[in-house]
């Protein structure tokens, strides 16, 4: 599965555009792999309303809680003044190992839009 990206705070649980960006990013690239990969916003419903027809939230009581999941790859973002410093993660869930991890700095004119 993917998470999204998250700032580097106190909480590390705090998101924006850019870190739900590399998550889809990373999703689509593991795919592209030929890796299985979780999508965990999917709710197992299609919910079909004015707006649109919905397949994703946001919400923990509406996604598909799943157990088959071994892996999560997520990351952290830090802003500093030459960009913004994403540090991604391969994490075995049972074990908490981390078995691949990366980072990179992303400069300003590629992330200010997004961050």
């Amino acid at each position: 599965a993917v998470a999204s990206f998250v700032s580097r705070d106190d909480s590390l649980r705090t998101s924006n555009p850019l870190g739900n960006e590399l998550a889809e990013y990373f999703i689509n690239d593991l795919a592209n792999l030929g890796l299985p990969v979780s999508d965990i916003n999917v709710t197992g419903t299609i919910d079909v309303e004015p707006a649109g027809s919905f397949a994703f939230s946001r919400s923990q009581n509406d996604v598909i809680r799943n157990t088959n999941i071994a892996y999560v790859l997520t990351g952290t973002m830090l802003r500093t003044s030459s960009g913004v410093m994403v540090n991604a993660r391969l994490i075995e869930l049972k074990s908490k190992q981390v078995v691949a991890s990366s980072g990179k700095l992303f400069p300003p004119m590629l992330v200010n839009d997004l961050h």
